[in-house]
């Protein structure tokens, strides 16, 4: 345990996960009149458009595209 004044006042790094890829948490607002299926095709399709997110792992922890 790290109590928070250390976090706050000191870098540190997050050595758990040794590979290049990471996840973040974002929000994404689509219109509602954009059906799931379309939103997968979108979201997709930008992620596809960036070379190391298209090279990412697409289920996390099993290492296979």
């Amino acid at each position: 345990m790290v109590p928070n004044s250390q976090l706050a006042t000191a870098a540190f790094s997050n050595c758990s996960q040794p590979n290049e890829f990471w996840r973040d948490d974002f929000e994404i607002v689509l219109p509602y009149d954009v059906t799931y299926r379309q939103a997968e095709r979108i979201l997709l399709s930008a992620v596809a458009q960036v070379p190391a997110s298209a090279n990412a792992p697409r289920q996390p922890g099993n290492g296979r595209p």
